[in-house]
Formats: C-alpha cells, structure tokens, sequence
C-alpha cells in the first residue's frame, strides 16, 4: 500500500496539470480580448481612408460653392457695367470680372484634382473595406477555434479536479494540509526528491540523517532550507538506512 508521502507524489504530479490548466482557463477572458483586438488596426485603416475621403468631399463641395459664388458675382458685375457712366469705372470694372473669371478657373482646376484624388481614394476605401471583412472572418474563425479549445480546457480541469479528490483519499489531514501550504508557497513543488544528496528543488547540501528519513517513506521529513517535504528512491529489497 503507498504511503502517504507516495501518495502525495501522484498528487503533486496532478497539481502540477491543474494549476496551468486553471492559469489557462483563467486567462480565457483576456485571451479572448487579445484576439478580438486583432481586427482593430484593419478597422483603424478604414476609419483614416473614410476620413480622407470626407475631407476631399469637403474640398470638392467647398470649391464648387466658391466658383458657383464667383460666377454669381461676374453675372451682376457685368449687370452693373451697364449702370457704369466714366470709362476708368468701366475698366475697373472689367479688370474685377477678369479676377473673377480666374477665380472661378482656379477654384474649377482645383475641384477637378480633388475628383481625381477622391477617385483613388474611393478605390483605396474599397479595399479597407474589403480588408476588414477578411480580417474579421480570420478572427472569427480564431475565436471559435478558442472558444472550442477553452471548453475543452475547462472540461479537462474538472476531471483532474476530480481525480485529485479521489488521489487524496487516506492522506492524513495534517500531511495533507502541510503539503497544500507548501505547495501553495512554491507553486511548482512541495515534495523534493533527494538527489545526490541535495535536496532537488533548492539544491542544498542535506545532513546525512535527512537523506536517511527521506528513505523511510512511512515518515514525513522536511528540508532544513527550503521546508518542502523529502523523498528519497529506494533501490528494489533495499532496506532504509539508519543513521
């Protein structure tokens, strides 16, 4: 029959699984989130080539409206003309309406390259739109195949779960309590195995009557550095040595 500190080594071994299974099960939520955010820079690409875009709109609509208003004025300054009696006034007159026509050329011209510009930027929107609708179907895809992975993990927690309830069965309370301290504290092991004479997880020099009850596995003993609990191999018949 195992003694309790051989038990407690088949329970260290399933403490070890669980503990990075829960690490993982409780990283699902934030995991999640991390692939969730791949598709942010696809949509942050789109917003900025909407953006352009409005803003060539907006050139184009603002152009527009100031040659239609210098047209306005060349219609009632050439009106006015009419009205116009001493020929310095006339050419004053004249030379206001040959600004007003170059004005209405220049805001024309540039109207016109802002239609050329918002033509490759329509092309360049498309093409983030056609980016962000590939970029989130991958990350779908990802997030089911996470979400799939995470359900799998949470079953395979509860049923280690469940074998360390059964594996810790007949280990005495108290042993049970110290060892769950201890691994508690390191995270990574509560018993060591004696190697060479040093204990195996700090790597200490053991006194000679340490290594000797670390053989006698109905007893539990600990290292004198770290405080994890002592487990020594013995070789098949041997007997444990007495100090």
């Amino acid at each position: 029959m195992a003694t309790a500190i051989e038990q407690l080594l088949g329970v260290q071994d399933l403490d070890r699984e669980i503990r990075k299974l829960r690490r993982e099960v409780e990283a699902k939520d934030s995991l999640r989130a991390q692939i969730q955010a791949q598709v942010e820079p696809a949509k942050k690409r789109l917003a900025e080539a909407q953006a352009r875009l409005d803003i060539i709109q907006a050139e184009i609509r603002d152009r527009e409206a100031a040659a239609e208003d210098a047209r306005l004025k060349i219609a009632k300054r050439k009106n006015d003309q009419l009205a116009i009696k001493s020929n310095e006034a006339y050419r004053a007159m004249e030379k206001e309406i040959a600004e007003l026509h170059e004005r209405v050329r220049r805001e024309e011209d540039a109207a016109v390259e802002a239609m050329e510009l918002r033509e490759k930027n329509e092309k360049l929107l498309g093409l983030e739109k056609v980016a962000l609708v590939q970029e989130e179907a991958s990350v779908a895809e990802s997030l089911a195949r996470f979400d799939e992975r995470a359900g799998t993990r949470t079953t395979e927690l509860a049923a280690l779960e469940a074998r360390r309830a059964e594996a810790v069965k007949g280990i005495p309370g108290a042993i049970l309590a110290r060892y769950d301290r201890l691994f508690g504290r390191y995270g990574d092991a509560a018993i060591a195995r004696v190697e060479h004479g040093t204990c195996g997880c700090c790597h200490m020099k053991l006194a000679p009557a340490q290594v000797v009850a670390a053989h006698k596995h109905d007893t539990v003993t600990s290292c004198d550095f770290c405080g994890r609990m002592l487990f020594a191999e013995q070789a098949e018949g041997e007997a444990p040595q007495e100090p």
